[in-house]
């Protein structure tokens, strides 16, 4: 019985950690397609001119936001993408890359929770985004 107890409590603790993960990577892949659309400058009609993508969420929230931000600053065509209900983002993150350079406006680290577990990867300046990994 301690066996199969112990077994049942470390697959539901696999479990856990592959929906936390497979949530960063499913925000990473969302994250390299604004990359490369703002490198390519793939914009709709609507906006005269493109600055930038931006891939922004709040602290708590289970979704992001894929959006084009076009000369002004005017925002437009945002898409909301969600996370599995168990998932939510640790911190605010707002990310903006830039027209033909890919590069971001600043920095930063992402992190995700779910369960007992927190993920954090991070976003170089020039547009790197990295691997991640559990943290305590």
């Amino acid at each position: 019985m301690l066996l199969v107890g112990g077994g049942i409590a470390s697959f539901i603790s696999f479990n856990e950690k592959q929906q936390l993960l497979g949530a960063a990577r499913e925000l990473q892949t969302y994250l390299r397609s604004a990359q490369t659309r703002a490198r390519t400058g793939t914009k709709d009609d609507s906006c005269e001119a493109l600055e930038s993508y931006q891939v922004a969420a709040g602290n708590g929230a289970n979704s992001f936001a894929v959006s084009q931000i076009c000369d002004g600053g005017s925002v437009i065509n945002t898409q909301s993408h969600d996370l599995p209900s168990s998932v939510t983002f640790s911190d605010d993150f707002n990310l903006r890359f830039r027209v033909l350079a890919g590069a971001t406006d600043g920095a930063q680290i992402i992190a995700l929770q779910a369960f007992a577990y927190r993920y954090e990867f991070a976003v170089t300046l020039g547009g790197e985004i990295q691997e991640g990994d559990f943290t305590e």
